[in-house]
């Protein structure tokens, strides 16, 4: 009854972290959701320990966060996705936010933070999450956003970066306009001092 799909993994002092989604039924009749899945192994890929389930979130990328050796915790980044096959709008039938996880060592979650469209609107924005990077005082999420169009699937992804800090408080916003052209980002992005990398398809 479960659809399962693996899409990152990081690397521990004592093996790997493995983060993923899952589709499982919704609370209201016909609807869909996701949950992220965190499945942890030794360095031979055995798993250790029970499957981690999160609900509300899809696990596009974790990374580790590595301290004197010790992982103190783990950041994910992912997509809160919402499929409401009775929607009045075929552009909200999909509704696709942005949600970053930010977690203990025992996968706890600590925090979360989501960028969301506007649901009073006739048609709701997309925003997705494609990599997160860790940084000296915070963290840096590249994600896409798309507008809310009554043919949303037609509708340009526009780049953005999100910086929060420390503590998962939005310090900034950034959105790239591409002139009608839609955009696919890498599942990495970098940076190097003072500046951010990444490589997207348009």
């Amino acid at each position: 009854p479960y659809s399962i799909q693996v899409n990152s993994v990081t690397a521990t002092p004592d093996g790997f972290v493995i983060a993923g989604s899952m589709l499982v039924p919704g609370l209201s009749n016909g609807s869909i959701t996701t949950e992220t899945i965190i499945i942890a192994t030794d360095k031979r890929g055995n798993r250790v320990g029970e499957i981690v389930r999160i609900k509300g979130n899809s696990g596009k990328i974790i990374k580790s966060i590595i301290q004197n050796g010790s992982v103190t915790g783990y950041v994910v980044a992912g997509d809160s996705i919402v499929i409401d096959l009775n929607a009045e709008q075929s552009a909200n039938v999909s509704v696709t936010s942005m949600k970053a996880l930010l977690l203990d060592a025992n996968f706890n979650v600590i925090k979360t933070r989501t960028l969301r469209g506007d649901t009073s609107k006739t048609y709701i924005e997309d925003y997705s999450a494609e990599s997160i990077e860790i940084v000296d005082n915070g963290y840096i999420i590249l994600g896409t956003y798309k507008e809310g169009i009554q043919l949303q699937q037609a509708a340009p992804s526009k780049q953005l970066l999100i910086k929060l800090d420390a503590n998962f408080e939005p310090v900034w916003y950034k959105e790239y306009e591409l002139l009608n052209r839609t955009s696919q980002n890498s599942k990495s992005i970098h940076y190097r001092n003072g500046r951010i990398i990444w490589a997207s398809s348009l």
